[in-house]
């Protein structure tokens, strides 16, 4: 199975000191595989030398990643959606959020803390949003109205009828509408970092011109300096997320450039979240 694969070659890295992060010695290709990618040697090597030292700034990943049955399904349109169900327990679903990877994030330092503690005492659902991780990234569709309906086919394949409901960032808005159609099924919702409207429709429904030029040229930014191997773009979203906290330091700053690139790839991922909701 993809979760037995994702299992075993997260324990092949750890025997070569590589990480998920790293990746100095097997790449993740996604939509093919898994690439080796250290040179090689007719000497013999001891398997503590192989690829270069780790980042003394980058934390190092002493326990196995979490434990998951990673799934896929598909949405009316053909789109496929990847989700996986974490821990044992009453349900806990997670509504999906800019940006996200179910592999990648289980040894993020950003995530993997979350997903350790949701999935602690309940059975943890999330899936990857259309156009991210590892969901199908070429999409015709990509609105608000169409991230509620993998919502609800994602707790539908799972075969939930009640489960609280957590929303975190972009998520919040997701299963803020998904409770308002669908009150029987949410037994509680949850809201972390949320909103209703997002910035730039709070931006130019307001009367602060500044704002609206700062929602737009934030969008600019992240359209511009998507894929580029300068961090300097990638320090933007931490700082941006969290100006008071450790973000703006080399490790999360690091994280959410190379992270970014491994959840998506491809033009659109800067597509901020919907006009209206």
């Amino acid at each position: 199975s993809e979760s037995a694969l994702t299992s075993r070659v997260m324990a092949a890295r750890k025997a070569v000191n590589d990480t998920g992060t790293a990746q100095r010695v097997i790449r993740t290709a996604f939509g093919r595989g898994y690439q080796f990618v250290a040179e090689l040697s007719n000497a013999p090597v001891a398997v503590a030398d192989v690829g270069e030292p780790a980042d003394p700034a980058e934390p190092a990943i002493t326990r196995p990643p979490l434990d998951q049955d990673l799934r896929f399904c598909v949405a009316p349109d053909g789109t496929g959606i990847a989700y996986a169900v974490a821990g044992s327990g009453p349900p806990l679903v997670k509504a999906a959020n800019w940006l996200s990877h179910l592999d990648y994030d289980r040894e993020s330092p950003v995530w993997r803390h979350w997903l350790e503690a949701l999935s602690a005492h309940h059975s943890l659902v999330r899936y990857d949003e259309r156009g991210c991780g590892l969901s199908a990234w070429d999409v015709d569709r990509f609105d608000f109205e169409v991230w509620v309906d993998d919502l609800r086919l994602v707790v539908d394949q799972v075969g939930l009828e009640r489960f609280p409901l957590l929303g975190v960032s972009q998520g919040g808005a997701v299963a803020v509408a998904y409770a308002a159609r669908h009150p029987e099924r949410v037994s509680c919702l949850v809201l972390y970092g949320a909103y209703g409207r997002g910035r730039q429709v709070r931006a130019d429904d307001g009367d602060d011109a500044d704002a609206s030029a700062e929602a737009a040229l934030d969008v600019e930014l992240a359209r511009v300096g998507w894929g580029r191997d300068d961090p300097s773009s990638g320090r933007c979203s931490p700082r941006s997320s969290c100006p008071a906290g450790p973000a703006a330091s080399g490790t999360s700053s690091t994280s959410c450039s190379d992270g970014r690139r491994r959840r998506r790839t491809r033009p659109g991922s800067w597509r901020r979240s919907p006009k209206s909701t």
